[in-house]
């Protein structure tokens, strides 16, 4: 098979679904977050970082609404955000950072406007602050471990009121956002040619080749950026002639089905194949 090229679809707006307002559910627990951290006594700091955990969550959450199309199902149920937030930036470089959407009326084609009207800039929860802060509010949220126990060590509870404290701060910055979850994007489509289910994948500009698979049957494609009208999907698979004498028939194989126990019957002969492992002679060191 050869490359097929499809050009790119026009950027739009997605609008994706959702079962739940994560974004305003963790809006919810930072007021929560906020209201323990008013009250006097070490234990409500706990609860305080409980939420602030959850609020990180939503935003991430939220996030990955927006490209859920794009996510294996599989990871799509990743809950941590630390490891969905790997996974979204592999597919958006720009799905954590922060931008500003202004628009313009443009005098020359292929030229950016003279004047730009700002609509906002939406400040996001970055991937370094979900690091630095997610797994050490979750190291006040469990018991000591047996080791922990043996030193003996008090829990700083001063330590944690001011992560808490450096938190609320660089959340409330995020909900103050004029505008958020900002999403163009350029797109690529096409009818998987093993199953017949389309594949719609984000094009980003600065990334000329990606493996992608369909989600339906797995089916690989190595995906290139060429050109700024041109994305070409090449299946990876290979075409394998039978093995029968005077049968001119080949096969085509998949790359994920080079595996032992993947079996056919060649449509021309008739005669059933199969892959499997096999020991040979190493004719090298004879």
């Amino acid at each position: 098979m050869g490359c097929f090229p499809h050009r790119y679809m026009t950027d739009h707006w997605v609008i994706a679904a959702m079962s739940m307002d994560f974004r305003h559910e963790a809006r919810r627990a930072l007021a929560r977050a906020k209201e323990e951290l008013a009250v006097q006594g070490e234990q409500r700091l706990r609860y305080a970082a409980l939420e602030l955990r959850m609020s990180m969550e939503g935003l991430t959450y939220a996030r990955a609404n927006q490209l859920k199309d794009e996510i294996p199902p599989e990871n799509y149920k990743t809950w941590q955000p630390r490891k969905l937030m790997q996974l979204l930036e592999g597919i958006e470089p720009n799905a954590f950072k922060s931008s500003t959407l202004a628009f313009g009326e443009q005098v020359e084609l292929g030229k950016p406007a003279p004047v730009m009207h700002t609509l906002g800039t939406e400040c996001v929860l970055t991937f370094a602050e979900v690091k630095d802060h997610y797994d050490a509010l979750g190291s006040y949220l469990h018991l000591p471990t047996v080791k922990q126990a043996e030193k003996n060590e008090p829990v700083d509870f001063s330590k944690l009121r001011s992560r808490c404290d450096e938190l609320v701060a660089v959340l409330e910055n995020v909900f103050a956002s004029a505008v958020w979850n900002i999403d163009f994007k350029f797109i690529s489509q096409i009818d998987c040619f093993r199953c017949g289910k389309a594949i719609v994948r984000r094009i980003s500009p600065d990334v000329e080749e990606r493996i992608c698979a369909c989600f339906e049957c797995g089916a690989e494609y190595r995906v290139t950026h060429r050109s700024d009208q041109e994305t070409f999907w090449d299946p990876l698979s290979k075409e394998y002639p039978c093995q029968s004498e005077g049968c001119g028939s080949k096969i085509l194989i998949w790359r994920d089905e080079i595996k032992p126990g993947t079996c056919w019957k060649c449509e021309g002969c008739g005669k059933p194949y199969k892959i499997g492992l096999a020991v040979v002679p190493d004719t090298e060191q004879t």
